[in-house]
């Protein structure tokens, strides 16, 4: 009797439990099932996201921007940027939906877009291949050699180029603008140089009779803008839109001009590097950031 009455115990025991994870049971998936309720808007609009623009200056934009169906709204969508993104980053696009979207059956929910073949404004000199630098220079080197070239150079006034020598870069980033929208000018990469020259002239100071030589060492920029990354990773920079910015002095040396007065030769750069830098980086540092490799 006693072995029947735990048989018994034991036996109500266990369907006690059984009935117990069952219910537990029932609970979990009634649960997961109520998680799930719901139509997800992205599943009845064919949201598309595009980027217009070279980074950090472009724009994002997606369409459509609700979901209407029979002049209902059911949900609206929005971006969470419209800027400045590159390849590689995501954007996510949130649909919220409207009182009468709920009533439908639709459900709030995002979806993520991954950036891609988006190019790229360099942001930093170390991200102009070497090779690129190099055609750079010679663009430059090459223009400092023709301008010499025709410098004045006759029985008045002898001149002479001694020496091109690359001192650094220097490099300008436009900061972020308040519209979002591109400025002209986003980034700018300039070559900084020492020109060595003789001149043989009659000297300011001297006699006015007999030509005197003298040196002169001046400082110029030789400058290229808007440097793109492409998707693929090459980078775009329009050689023949280089240009020279320079200051101008004037120099000691000159000759007697039709008239009998006296000219002189000017430089087309700065007597020193400090003037060079103060006129061309430091009174632009409001609207460029910069970096400068530059030694001298």
């Amino acid at each position: 009797m006693k072995n029947f009455k735990f048989i018994k115990r034991t036996a109500i025991l266990l369907l006690a439990g059984v009935m117990c994870v069952s219910v537990c049971g029932c609970g979990k998936s009634k649960e997961k099932k109520e998680e799930d309720k719901g139509i997800d808007p992205f599943s009845q609009a064919n949201v598309q996201v595009t980027f217009d623009g070279n980074y950090p200056f472009n724009t994002v934009t997606f369409t459509p921007e609700d979901l209407t169906l029979a002049g209902v709204k059911l949900a609206e969508f929005s971006i969470d940027k419209q800027s400045g993104v590159k390849t590689g980053d995501e954007v996510t696009v949130t649909a919220t939906v409207t009182p009468e979207g709920k009533q439908k059956g639709y459900k709030d929910s995002s979806k993520k877009f991954p950036v891609e073949n988006v190019s790229a404004y360099v942001t930093k000199l170390d991200e102009i291949p070497s090779d690129t630098m190099d055609k750079l220079k010679k663009q430059a080197e090459d223009v400092f050699t023709a301008e010499a070239a025709n410098w004045k150079n006759d029985d008045e006034c002898q001149t002479k180029l001694d020496g091109i020598e690359f001192l650094g870069c220097y490099f300008q980033l436009h900061k972020p603008v308040s519209d979002g929208r591109a400025p002209d000018k986003c980034n700018k990469v300039m070559l900084a140089y020492k020109i060595s020259m003789t001149i043989t002239a009659f000297e300011r100071s001297g006699d006015g009779k007999t030509p005197e030589t003298g040196k002169y060492d001046y400082y110029v920029v030789y400058c290229y803008d808007n440097l793109i990354i492409m998707p693929d990773g090459t980078l775009s920079v329009a050689l023949d839109k280089g240009y020279k910015e320079n200051g101008r002095f004037e120099t000691d040396y000159g000759w007697y001009g039709f008239w009998g007065n006296a000219e002189y030769f000017f430089c087309d750069g700065w007597k020193d590097i400090d003037s060079m830098f103060n006129e061309e980086i430091a009174s632009h540092t409001d609207v460029f950031e910069y970096e400068s490799t530059v030694n001298g």
